[in-house]
Formats: C-alpha cells, sequence, structure tokens
C-alpha cells in the first residue's frame, strides 16, 4: 500500500475515535432508579449530595433577606424608658414651706413678693393652693396664663420654696411707675430638696383697682442653678 493511502486510512480512524469521544461526553446521564441500589447508582446519588451541601448559593442567604436584622417593635418592652422628670443632680437640702402671705393691697411691692412665693413654693408638681390663695391679687386673664403656662423653671424639680426675694429696677419698656401702674423686674431664689438652688428672673406689672393692686402680668425671663 502505497504511503498516501496509509496516511487517508490514519485521518479516518482519528476521525472516527474524535466522534466517538464528542458523543460520549454530551450525551444525558441517565438517572437512576429510586430504588437503584447498584454501585453506580449509589455513586451518581453521592456527587448530587456533595454538590447540593457544598453549595453558596445554599450556604449564604442573600443579603438584606434572612441573614438581616429586623426589630419587631422598636416601641415595646426592650426599648429603653424614657425618664419622665429631672434626675437629682444635688445634694439633699431640707425644704420648708413658707406661711400663706397676707400682703397689704395697698403696697405694689409687697402683692409682688406675696405672688412669687405662693406661685414657686409647692410640695409637688401637681399642688395648685397657689390659685386659690393668689386669686385676690390677679386679674382674671393673668390667673389662666399663670394656669396654661405652669412654672417652666421649677418643672420636674420640686418639692421646692422660697428663700429670697429682691425687687430690682423699673422695667422700662413698661413705661414709669404712675400711681396706678407699677413694673419692676424681681429676682426670686428658690430652694428644691434634691436638684439645688435656684435662680428665678421675673418682671412684674401691677395695675391699681378698687380694691387694690393686682398683677395683670408676671412673665418669667430666665432661670439659672446656683452653685451650692
Amino acid at each position: 500500500m502505497s504511503a498516501k493511502k496509509i496516511a487517508w486510512v490514519v485521518g479516518g480512524i482519528l476521525a472516527v475515535i474524535v466522534l466517538l469521544t464528542f458523543l460520549a461526553r454530551t450525551a444525558p446521564t441517565e438517572e437512576p432508579a429510586p430504588n437503584d441500589s447498584s454501585p453506580s447508582a449509589t455513586a451518581q446519588k453521592r456527587e448530587r449530595t456533595e454538590e447540593t451541601t457544598t453549595s453558596p448559593a445554599a450556604s449564604t442567604p442573600p443579603p438584606g433577606e434572612d441573614n438581616a436584622f429586623v426589630d419587631p417593635d422598636p416601641t415595646g418592652p426592650q426599648a429603653v424608658e424614657q425618664p419622665t422628670g429631672v434626675a437629682p443632680t444635688h445634694k439633699h437640702q431640707n425644704v420648708v414651706q413658707p406661711k400663706t402671705p397676707t400682703p397689704d393691697q395697698q403696697d405694689p411691692e409687697a402683692v409682688a413678693k406675696a405672688w412669687l412665693t405662693i406661685f414657686n413654693s409647692r410640695t409637688s408638681e401637681q399642688d395648685q393652693g397657689w390659685k386659690t390663695t393668689g386669686k385676690p391679687w390677679l386679674t382674671e386673664p393673668m390667673l389662666q396664663g399663670a394656669a396654661d403656662m405652669g412654672n417652666q423653671g421649677l418643672k420636674g424639680r420640686y418639692p421646692a420654696a422660697v428663700s429670697k426675694i429682691e425687687v430690682k429696677e423699673p422695667v422700662e419698656a413698661w413705661g414709669p411707675d404712675t400711681p396706678i401702674r407699677w413694673a419692676h423686674y424681681v429676682e426670686v431664689t428658690v430652694k428644691t430638696e434634691d436638684h439645688g438652688t435656684m435662680l428665678l428672673k421675673y418682671r412684674i406689672r401691677e395695675q391699681l383697682a378698687e380694691q387694690g393692686w393686682m398683677i395683670n402680668a408676671s412673665p418669667l425671663d430666665s432661670w439659672q442653678t446656683l452653685q451650692d
């Protein structure tokens, strides 16, 4: 046989081998029957099990789903309880409530001191005795306004009692004192049991009525805690 024929035969054999190999690799794998206990079926089942248990998709949940923490009820019992008052920050001191004042209503300064004494001396937040005691010295709008506004300087700091009151200079913006009008700055020192000593600064304005001097305005301008 000539060399040319031999080359053609060898080439044909190689082509057949390549084709058979390709068909063997691409042919579908036959699934073993559920009750097939042959060695080949057992090996195939073991390979599929290993692939499933080592798959990254099976061992790692998608971000933001199963591996995310969600607080179901942030306002529930696990939430930190919010304080309802001002926590004690100073050493304890005894507070004695002053006697109920009975001012001379012909004296505007006495009326101012009496009002600020009862308004800032209280046993608790619920102590509203000042409304009855102070009614004869206050105009009706003033009484209602004080009830609505409350005492912001001492909120959450009771028991408290006034220890000193100083009447200061006139309030120029409200005009000079006259026989029927009186307006002054007043500073009030108040002792509390557990929150130190406070200094409250007011402006007091009064008008002369038939029954005597009556307060028609008493805004609280500022308050601060004094050094123990």
